[in-house]
């Protein structure tokens, strides 16, 4: 008969095992898994083309083109002529039910109607 050698630890119970497997589970799928890929853009005089995971430093300006869902954002700048990116601007209200009234349009036009 062979001798039979005796662990020097006793044999791991199925809990034991599962504590493992939970503690260490978030960090094999976070090493798996693709990493959102955030980034702080640079701030500059000209608008930017934000994309979706960007953040954006506090103080810059931010527009949205409402058509097309479209973020830009550029450092404040002192003359305010820049205008529209693509876009008219418009002053709008929305009632209780929801509906978007637009009242005038920033260029002096009629921008009137209910959408």
């Amino acid at each position: 008969q062979a001798a039979r050698m005796k662990r020097p630890w006793p044999a791991p119970r199925p809990a034991t095992l599962l504590a493992c497997l939970y503690c260490l589970l978030p960090l094999l799928l976070g090493a798996l898994l693709p990493a959102a890929r955030c980034r702080e853009i640079v701030a500059t005089d000209e608008w930017q083309l934000l994309s979706e995971n960007d953040t954006v430093p506090a103080g810059l300006h931010v527009r949205v083109d409402l058509s097309t869902g479209q973020k830009w954002a550029k450092l404040p700048s002192d003359d305010e002529d820049d205008g529209p990116i693509g876009a008219a601007a418009w002053s709008a209200e929305v009632d209780s039910t929801g509906a978007l009234s637009v009242l005038e349009a920033a260029d002096g036009g009629d921008g009137g109607g209910t959408y």
